[in-house]
């Protein structure tokens, strides 16, 4: 990413999704999604001889524009750069959320793919409110943070568990809760360590109930506090990701 970021003299870098695959192409190809090349055109108002980073579920590239029909917008032509392979950002981080309000999920989902969550659980509390939005919803979401972080890996959404149905701890993971009783979380242990995979479950709403957290203290999740406050889920949620992502070494 920084390697594509310093090549380019715009000031902004644009970056969009590219739901295809990228054809196997010597220096130039030929984007023919309408939607797409629309997007570049007249929303970003992209023009001959600017760059933007073109991204799929597995790879990206840094594009420039050489030639597009201009009264159709319908087709650009592009001189590519090398492609290179998406990379998940270490530590490796599972979200465990709570079944959120519907209204809730589309910020829970942002921030978690702008974070460069590997990984989102939905799990069934006690307390669990509602069901997923359908899957083209939670695809049109994560895509578009991803575009805004140029964080190019999309998370894995995966059906809804029962906490009972979790697995057992992994030798190289650390999992933690959401607690407001629980230890300050400046006592995390991993803070300022290299760990390769990191787990948290957030609740939802109204929170974890006391049988809630005997289940996720049995599968190896430690009991933290994020603030001496009582937080929603869509403020805990990027909060206790950032603490991860800042304070864990890469």
């Amino acid at each position: 990413m920084q390697n594509l970021m310093a090549t380019n003299k715009q000031k902004h870098l644009f970056s969009f999704f590219y739901s295809e695959k990228f054809p196997h192409i010597e220096r130039q190809f030929i984007l023919k999604d309408k939607l797409l090349c629309q997007r570049i055109l007249t929303i970003t108002r992209l023009k001959t001889g600017n760059q933007c980073i073109l991204f799929s579920k597995t790879e990206h590239l840094l594009a420039t524009i050489v030639d597009y029909d201009e009264k159709k917008q319908s087709r650009i032509i592009f001189e590519s750069g090398d492609k290179q392979i998406n990379q998940s950002l270490t530590p490796q981080i599972t979200l465990y959320i709570g079944l959120a309000k519907q209204n809730n999920w589309p910020e829970i989902l942002y921030s978690a793919a702008r974070l460069g969550i590997t990984t989102i659980q939905p799990i069934i509390t006690e307390r669990a409110q509602t069901k997923l939005p359908a899957e083209h919803r939670l695809q049109q979401i994560m895509i578009s943070a991803c575009e805004q972080a140029k964080q190019f890996m999309l998370p894995i959404v995966k059906q809804p568990i029962r906490l009972e149905q979790i697995s057992s701890i992994d030798s190289e993971e650390f999992r933690w809760y959401a607690d407001p009783e629980g230890s300050p979380l400046i006592q995390v242990p991993f803070l300022n360590q290299k760990i390769k995979h990191c787990s948290v479950a957030i609740g939802p709403e109204a929170g974890f109930t006391q049988q809630d957290s005997n289940i996720l203290e049995q599968k190896g999740f430690l009991p933290y506090q994020l603030t001496p406050t009582i937080l929603r889920t869509i403020d805990a949620t990027p909060l206790a990701l950032g603490i991860i992502r800042i304070f864990c070494k890469q």
